[in-house]
């Protein structure tokens, strides 16, 4: 994301970014477009097919970009000259601004060269081995030489050799944990003479902890001084005074001494600026006055360890508090200085005010967890066909993104209300799921508005211009504060996607409707691959429905009777349960087809078949249409003389339809003949000899005369 706090950008990162969005379609929108009803973004977004916004200022100025994780279509090359000028623009504007920051940088670094050459003192910076890699003017004078003469050489030269090796000691035992330390030193001058001065050495380590310099401060005593030496050195001593004094005003940090007590001494104008005090409302103030409450504990025990030595010196980045209460995130560094006894004296800490920085990593992070987001719940959309299943993660999820009391989902009926289908809540929130919400003033007033894609997001519902009946409404499930995103399948409007706040009224950020839009699509495309999953289910169930039964009956056909059969063989064989089977035929079938025709046969079938279904009632029973007029049925856990007494109770239900038959020669009216067979399945036999069976008995009773039942009591 690029926008107006942007401070650097690379030619690298230009190229990378000017590659991702060419990559993709662009809307440019105005930031008041945010604010307009969704339906510019929308069917602009159905239009155009894209899925990325540009938004710009006056003059042209790109202040911000959203960019999706999956950008699919190209942009076109109009779009892409104008998005490269304004990029062209947004490139030379922080080109600009880093070029005032490198002449800002430069002016402080030459106002502290200057301090550091007015100092009176001699200073010097040396590598660990001892080469001299700077010194200011009172060096070049102590040591009467020019600085290109001191330059590159090894400062051990000018020691003497006796005590060199005690030097190299001394510099080598400056460590991370103790890397400052006092000597004093006899120098040798180039004239011949010697110097007595007391150095304060500092050592400076890199990330890793390696030593990388030793910055050290001179202080010359010695007692030999010629008197008349006396009042320059005073001189000198002020004029190191006044440099120090000029330094801590004109730093470009802000400086504060804090008393072992914790009261502000003194503070500089950088200071005062970063909280917003001025010097006297600072003066002599507790330091808890400008901390966080939740720090006050951590510092009090970061200056006890200092006090204590357990630390020399403390950086870490904090929270301060400015006079207006707001908060500033600040670069924190805090020392204490001793006298030469080791008495502490008073704390000196420094601060730099990262309050734009710190804003910018949370926008960072903010956008990689709501990046991480909608791909996990794009993921489970593309992995997942349970729709609540995905519906009730989704809203939980957002919910904890958002830290909102109440988030649901809101479907429409065909009058314009409504019900809460989906819903996550806080503990201490009222739950209203499953509740039928019937609002004659939000149909009359915003169902058409949300119909063509407006997005409202309100601050606090009593100062947005709602109107009366629609805030009573909200007030019944507590609401402060709301957005409503609708769910769009394609250009119908599906439902919403609502966002409570119920605890106060809230600021809704930009970056949070925007996450909101991306969800609602995402749920749009959810629902509608759910809808469309629903229709193949059922017509996957239809498919299988007319694969298993007859189309004219509706009863179990010959490929579900033989599936069944099967199944319930090596069922009652695991159960030593006995199976039995009735087949059943239509007496003189053929001469009622040839006197009453085919369509009088058909529903002649079809009469038969139902009065069998309704007499034969067991869930585990089958029947089945087995052929032309005949039908069969399973009955598991039935002996043969319950399956003979099924088969009677058939034969009267069949005969009580009384369905003329004027060519039968049984009776006047249709009848059946019934075989009956029963055993108790053996795995080395097959389910057809049950069937055989059956079909044995089946002819025992045409043969005996008809419209009767015949078991077959002979074991298989």
């Amino acid at each position: 994301m690029l926008n107006s706090e942007t401070r650097l950008i690379s030619t690298y990162e230009t190229q990378k970014i000017i590659a991702r969005l060419s990559s993709a379609k662009l809307i440019a929108l105005t930031p008041e477009d945010i604010e307009l009803p969704a339906l510019t973004v929308t069917k602009s977004t159905m239009k155009y097919k894209a899925n990325s916004f540009v938004v710009n200022q006056e003059g042209s100025a790109l202040t911000n970009m959203v960019i999706p994780n999956n950008l699919l279509t190209a942009i076109e090359p109009m779009e892409l000259q104008n998005l490269l000028f304004r990029l062209s623009k947004t490139i030379e504007h922080l080109n600009q601004e880093i070029q005032h920051k490198k002449r800002t940088f430069n002016q402080s670094e030459q106002r502290y060269q200057m301090l550091v050459e007015e100092i009176a003192q001699p200073i010097c910076r040396l590598l660990p081995n001892g080469t001299v890699i700077f010194v200011n003017h009172a060096y070049c004078q102590q040591f009467q030489q020019e600085r290109s003469q001191i330059i590159g050489q090894n400062f051990f030269n000018s020691i003497p050799p006796e005590a060199q090796q005690a030097t190299r000691e001394h510099f080598a035992s400056l460590d991370r944990e103790n890397p400052v330390k006092s000597r004093s030193q006899l120098l040798n001058l180039p004239t011949g003479e010697q110097r007595l001065l007391e150095w304060t050495d500092r050592a400076i380590f890199d990330e890793e902890g390696n030593k990388i310099e030793i910055q050290s401060v001179g202080r010359e005593i010695s007692s030999e001084l010629p008197e008349k030496h006396c009042c320059s050195l005073e001189i000198a001593l002020q004029e190191s005074q006044q440099a120090l004094e000029a330094t801590f005003e004109q730093i470009n940090l802000g400086m504060a001494h804090i008393a072992v007590d914790g009261r502000l001494l003194r503070v500089n104008q950088n200071f005062c600026k970063i909280l917003g005090y001025t010097p006297r409302e600072l003066e002599n103030a507790n330091l808890a006055k400008i901390t966080h409450p939740d720090d006050l504990k951590m510092d009090k025990l970061y200056l006890e360890q200092l006090l204590s030595n357990q630390r020399e010196n403390l950086r870490l980045s904090r929270r301060y508090l400015r006079k207006n209460r707001s908060l500033v995130w600040v670069n924190f560094h805090l020392s204490l200085a001793r006298q030469k006894s080791g008495k502490p004296v008073y704390f000196v800490v420094t601060i730099e005010d990262i309050s734009d920085r710190q804003r910018t990593e949370e926008k960072l992070r903010h956008q990689a967890a709501q990046e991480r987001l909608l791909s996990k719940i794009t993921r489970q959309i593309s992995s997942s066909l349970n729709f609540d299943e995905i519906i009730n993660t989704a809203v939980a999820e957002v919910r904890q993104f958002l830290q909102a009391d109440r988030i649901i989902i809101f479907r429409f009926a065909a009058d314009g209300s409504g019900m809460v289908t989906h819903e996550s809540v806080t503990s201490e929130t009222m739950k209203i799921q499953n509740s039928c919400i019937v609002d004659p003033c939000f149909q009359k007033n915003y169902l058409r508005q949300y119909q063509e894609g407006r997005v409202k997001a309100v601050n606090d519902i009593y100062n947005a211009g709602l109107s009366r009946c629609y805030i009573e409404m909200l007030e019944k499930f507590q609401v402060k504060a709301h957005i409503v995103v609708p769910i769009l399948q394609q250009e119908e409007l599906w439902g919403l996607l609502i966002v409570h706040q119920c605890s106060e009224p809230r600021k809704w950020q930009p970056r949070e409707v925007m996450l909101l839009l991306e969800i609602s699509a995402q749920m749009g495309i959810a629902s509608q691959q759910a809808e469309l999953y629903q229709r193949l289910a059922a017509a996957n169930r239809e498919l299988r429905r007319i694969a298993h039964s007859d189309g004219l009956t509706g009863l179990a056909n010959r490929r579900c009777f033989d599936s069944y059969l099967e199944l319930e063989w090596r069922r009652s064989h695991r159960q030593r349960a006995s199976l039995s089977i009735i087949l059943c035929d239509i007496d003189y079938f053929k001469l009622y087809n040839d006197t009453y025709g085919h369509q009088a046969g058909d529903d002649c079938l079809q009469k038969v078949a139902s009065a069998i279904a309704d007499t034969v009632k067991r869930p585990a029973d089958l029947v089945a249409r087995y052929g032309g007029e005949e039908f069969v049925i399973i009955l598991p856990n039935t002996t043969v003389e319950g399956a003979l007494k099924v088969a009677k109770n058939i034969h009267d239900a069949v005969k009580s339809l009384a369905i003329p038959h004027l060519k039968s020669e049984v009776s006047e009216f249709v009848t059946l003949s019934l075989g009956v067979a029963a055993t108790i399945p053996k795995l080395a036999l097959s389910p057809d000899t049950l069937v055989a069976a059956a079909d044995d008995a089946l002819y025992q009773a045409k043969s005996a005369g008809r419209s009767r039942a015949v078991a077959n009591f002979h074991p298989l």
